[in-house]
């Protein structure tokens, strides 16, 4: 799950954990994410900018490494603008739109060659 560190990530965290679900947890934010692993049993923490390729790749490795495959994957992960409305640089909210309209697809990209692997995913998605 990506954006796991805090917010409603951290809470899903929580709740899957609570639930017996094992999940891998994702975040650029190492020192939070390991703050919220250190509590939640067998979860594990793999720091991830879901917008690097080779930190989607890594991710997907680990999870492959420590759970044999990928079920599903939670694009949470999160971007905003923590300055005055007045203060807003146009290029930094059109930064924080592009994060959300094409971070997640990346992330979804990464694991679908693992789940078509284990039929979950037909081949022609």
């Amino acid at each position: 799950m990506t954006g796991a560190s805090s917010g409603i990530g951290a809470v899903t965290a929580r709740l899957r954990a609570a639930g017996g679900v094992s999940v891998v947890h994702a975040a650029r934010r190492a020192d939070r994410l390991e703050a919220l692993v250190a509590g939640l049993g067998d979860a594990i923490a793999v720091p991830t900018d879901a917008t690097v390729a080779d930190d989607r790749r890594w991710l997907v490795g680990r999870v492959v490494v420590v759970h044999g495959r990928v079920d599903l994957t939670v694009n949470n992960a999160g971007q905003g603008l923590h300055v005055p409305v007045a203060l807003i640089d146009p290029d930094d909210l059109r930064a924080v739109f592009d994060f959300y309209g094409t971070a997640a697809l990346p992330m979804t990209q990464a694991v679908v060659p693992s789940m078509q692997s284990q039929s979950r995913v037909p081949s022609s998605t």
